[in-house]
């Protein structure tokens, strides 16, 4: 509601409804000089409403991640809770974990899970660089957590007595009876608190890339003083209005806009940043079982310009920490398969995040889509300033989006790569079976564990054909080159509508090659954004 003291206090007097009019009237502002600053406030109450629920899904998940690790630890005897490495490898790893070995009992000379995890995540890529630094400003303003895993704690025992899961009560009553006593004050002090930790996140992402900084920025700055070009261009208005009531409208809503929609912008490049991370979490997990995925890791991660940008010797000391697990060993296999589990519980923060906020914009912009195309068929005012915002809104954020679309494409096609491992590490097992000699000491042994990594492998590549984790962050449906086509056609046929429905309007100067199709010829291009919905459904029907 402060966003709208500027407008009140200049335009609340007796006169001020029709000095705004005169305004309008004579050109020298433009409706969206009002409406911009309810725009703003939405999108900072949506920026609020995504600090909250990524900041009680990262914390959930990182309790969920130590909970992982201390069950390891107290699992250390069972299968692929250690894993067996060429000595060379393995002596790296030792001394990384600043750890010996124990030569008298070989079981325990293997590397342990929670070792092999540990050395991972120094890895450039595997780690993520900021959510398990987030506070539960929550527990810290109203005494208890609010978090999950923490409720589900406390439920436990009288779950236990009244035969239930702890999940049970809460989905009948937790979950309702935590808000009944909730107070405003503290709930505003909370959002605070996790809105400028994702500020701070910000700055931490900006500092690392200045680049992207002074690119959004500009973006957004452009942005705001677009509806101004836009008047005095196409409207035949003031660029600048000459009445000081004016000037301080436009002068309070350009400021404004720049830095609402930079933080907006700002807030989805984090976010996309983080999840782009997967890409080299899910490569560093293939990499241990998979050469091929090395070699991936070390030229588009570690040496390349666009990633990391090691030196030789830098990527040869990540590499020497990277053991690369034979799957023919039934420990390495059931031990890769849970790093794999680990890695799609580390990725869950991410891709619901990117996710939530994919579906966000998408709402945004289809509002402002269809209010834009209404507000140019009802308007008699030349083509509104709306108009030329909603468009650059779709094409930097249309291209956003499919950038993120992409990410989770090469996600999903890393995952999709781990059933020619499994397949290809089940033929390597069923060789080695074959080719045991009975004379050789510990024949029997040998073939028990590769009997038992073949059965694993076995489960292992069904549960992946069958039922595996895929990222679907575009409104739940699974990221396939189809979907991106169609996300595609859908951008590109919501730009060409607006586009059309300007030229329409004769208001605006047009191409030369376009001139061509204006008048009575446009009707039938009128229909270019159905052809794109017809194309998109088509990549739909077939992806």
């Amino acid at each position: 509601g402060f966003l709208w003291l500027v407008p009140i206090v200049l335009f609340a007097g007796e006169d001020g409804l029709s000095a705004f009019w005169k305004l309008r009237h004579s050109k020298q502002i433009v409706l969206h000089d009002i409406t911009d600053f309810l725009t703003s406030a939405v999108v900072i109450l949506l920026a609020m409403i995504f600090s909250w629920v990524y900041h009680e899904i990262a914390i959930d998940l990182e309790k969920y991640k130590e909970r992982t690790k201390t069950v390891w630890k107290s699992k250390r005897s069972e299968v692929g809770m250690s894993c067996a490495i060429a000595d060379e490898q393995a002596q790296v790893l030792w001394n990384e974990l600043d750890m010996a070995p124990n030569p008298e009992n070989p079981s325990e000379g293997m590397v342990p899970l929670q070792g092999v995890l540990q050395i991972l995540e120094t890895l450039p890529g595997f780690a993520a660089s900021h959510s398990h630094t987030l506070t539960d400003h929550y527990r810290i303003v109203n005494g208890k957590s609010r978090a999950l895993s923490s409720i589900l704690r406390n439920t436990q025992a009288e779950a236990s007595v009244k035969g239930l899961w702890a999940i049970d009560i809460f989905l009948v009553r937790e979950q309702y009876a935590e808000m009944e006593d909730f107070e405003l004050w503290k709930g505003l002090r909370i959002v605070y608190r996790q809105t400028k930790d994702m500020c701070h996140w910000i700055c931490l992402s900006y500092w690392r890339s200045p680049a992207f900084c002074v690119l959004f920025i500009l973006l957004a700055l452009a942005r705001a003083i677009l509806p101004r070009f836009w008047l005095w261009y196409v409207l035949g208005g003031e660029m600048w209005p000459d009445t000081l009531r004016a000037q301080v409208l436009v002068g309070t809503n350009v400021v404004m806009q720049t830095l609402v929609f930079a933080f907006w912008l700002s807030l989805f490049y984090v976010v996309l940043d983080e999840y782009k991370r997967n890409v080299a979490q899910v490569t560093i997990l293939s990499a241990l079982v998979d050469p091929r995925m090395r070699v991936k890791y070390s030229e588009r991660f570690l040496m390349s310009m666009m990633e990391f940008n090691l030196s030789p010797e830098e990527g040869i000391q990540v590499l020497s920490k990277l053991p690369l697990l034979s799957l023919q060993n039934a420990n390495n296999a059931a031990a890769w398969w849970r790093l794999r589990e680990y890695v799609t519980l580390d990725r869950a923060n991410e891709r619901i995040a990117i996710e939530l906020f994919l579906e966000i914009l998408v709402i945004w912009l289809g509002i402002k889509f269809v209010v834009t195309f209404w507000v140019m068929k009802t308007t008699r005012d030349g083509v509104p300033a709306l108009l030329a915002v909603t468009m650059f809104d779709i094409i930097v954020f249309g291209l956003m989006m499919l950038w993120a679309l992409q990410v989770a494409l090469r996600v999903n096609d890393r995952y999709d790569r781990h059933k020619r491992i499994l397949v290809e590490a089940k033929y390597h097992v069923s060789n080695s079976l074959a080719s045991i000699d009975p004379d050789r000491p510990q024949a029997e042994d040998l073939k028990l564990d590769l009997l038992t990594a073949r059965r694993l492998l076995s489960e292992y590549l069904e549960m992946v054909q069958e039922y595996d984790h895929r990222d679907a962050i575009l409104l739940g449906q699974i990221v396939t080159p189809a979907k991106v086509l169609s996300a595609a056609a859908t951008v590109a046929g919501s730009f060409m509508t607006l586009y059309i429905g300007m030229m329409k309007s004769g208001r605006v100067k047009v191409p030369e090659v376009m001139e061509d199709i204006t008048g009575e010829d446009l009707p039938q291009f009128t229909g270019v954004a159905a052809m794109y919905s017809n194309i998109s459904m088509a990549f739909v029907a077939f992806g």
